[in-house]
């Protein structure tokens, strides 16, 4: 998981889902962001379009 704030980059890694979530909504409230974004797609499923 990444996180920026200020302009400083934190990467955290979990080897437990549920220690990933509730690090998440921690930091979502921590820094004020609103509730959960929608997850469609699995992170690892992004598609990459063409540089036109």
């Amino acid at each position: 998981m990444r996180i920026v704030d200020g302009g400083r980059l934190t990467q955290q890694v979990f080897d437990i889902h549920a220690q990933a979530e509730t690090f998440a909504e921690e930091e979502r409230l921590r820094l004020g962001l609103p509730g959960e974004p929608p997850a469609e797609e699995p992170a690892g499923s992004l598609r990459r379009g063409r540089v036109r």
